[in-house]
C-alpha cells in the first residue's frame, strides 16, 4: 500500500487515547509503532522531499505533542526528528520542519529541553549557512543554559557561548562578543582539556577583537580571519560530543 497523509493519521490516530494510560511496557510498544510510520515515512525522503511527506511528518509531530501521548514515546520520536529526520532533508525544508517543532512544543518547552536544544543548534547552522548570522545567534541564545531544570554540562556550555561569540564577530559586533567570551572564561571546567581549549579560545577571541576593532592591514584582516577558522575547527570538532549527549539523555 502508498504511504498517504490519511494512511498515517490511520495508523497513529490511537496513539494519544492508548497512551495516557499505559504502562511503562505497552508504551515502548507505542514508540515502536510511532517508529515504524516514521522509518516508513523516511524510505520517501527523496530531495527535495514531497508536500505530502511533509504532511505526514506533521502529523506525528501534532501526536507527539498531545499532552496525553506519554513523554516516553515523544522525546523519543523528537529526538529521531534531530538524528534521522533533519540530516535527511534540504536545508529549506528541514528549516521549515524543525521551525514547527519549536512552535508545536513552546508550550511545553519545559518538557522538551534536551530536544528542543539540538533542534535550536541545528537552525543555528542552517541560518549561519546563509550568513544570517543574526537568526544564527538567537537560536542559540535562546538555549536556556540556565534552567532550573536541566544542568547542561559545563564543556557544552562553553562551546555554546564560544559560538555565539564567534556568531557576532562575524556579524561585526565585537560588543556583544566580548560579552559571550567573558562568559565562556568565568566557566568552572572540570578537566584540564576543557581548560587548556578554553584558554586557547579566549586568547585567540580577544586577539580577533582587537584586530578588527582598528583600521586593518592586509596580514591583520588574514590573522582575524584565521582565528574564526580556528575556532570553526573546534566547534567542529565539540559537535560528536554534544550528539552523544543529547542522543544520551533521550
Amino acid at each position: 500500500m502508498t504511504l498517504t497523509v490519511a494512511e498515517v493519521r490511520r495508523r497513529l490516530g490511537h496513539i494519544p487515547t492508548s497512551s495516557k494510560f499505559s504502562s511503562v511496557n505497552n508504551q515502548s510498544k507505542l514508540y515502536k509503532m510511532v517508529s515504524d510510520v516514521l522509518d516508513d515515512i523516511l524510505r520517501l525522503l527523496y530531495n527535495p522531499v514531497s508536500p505530502d511527506v511533509i504532511k505526514m511528518l506533521k502529523v506525528i509531530i501534532n501526536i507527539c505533542v498531545d499532552e496525553r501521548v506519554s513523554l516516553l514515546i515523544s522525546r523519543k520520536i523528537f529526538a529521531d526528528f534531530n538524528f534521522k529526520v533533519f540530516p535527511e532533508m534540504n536545508d529549506t525544508q528541514s528549516k521549515s520542519l524543525a521551525l514547527f517543532v519549536l512552535e508545536k512544543t513552546c508550550h511545553r518547552t519545559l518538557l522538551f529541553e534536551d530536544q528542543t536544544t539540538y533542534t535550536r543548534w541545528f537552525l543555528s547552522t542552517i541560518y549561519e549557512k546563509d550568513n544570517n548570522f543574526k537568526d544564527a545567534i538567537l537560536m542559540l541564545v535562546a538555549i536556556p543554559l540556565e534552567s532550573d531544570h536541566k544542568l547542561f554540562p559545563s564543556h557544552f556550555k562553553l562551546l555554546i557561548f564560544m559560538r555565539i561569540a564567534r556568531l557576532y564577530l562575524e556579524d561585526n559586533n565585537t560588543l556583544q562578543a566580548l560579552s559571550y567570551i567573558n562568559r565562556a572564561s568565568s566557566l568552572q571546567l572540570e578537566t584540564e582539556d576543557m581548560l587548556e581549549f578554553r584558554k586557547d579560545f579566549i586568547e585567540a577571541a580577544n586577539r580577533c577583537i582587537e584586530l578588527l576593532t582598528m583600521p586593518l592591514a592586509d596580514h591583520d584582516r588574514i590573522t582575524a580571519l584565521n582565528n574564526l577558522s580556528v575556532f570553526k575547527k573546534a566547534e567542529t570538532m565539540s559537535i560528536t560530543s554534544m550528539s552523544l549527549i543529547f542522543k544520551a539523555t533521550t
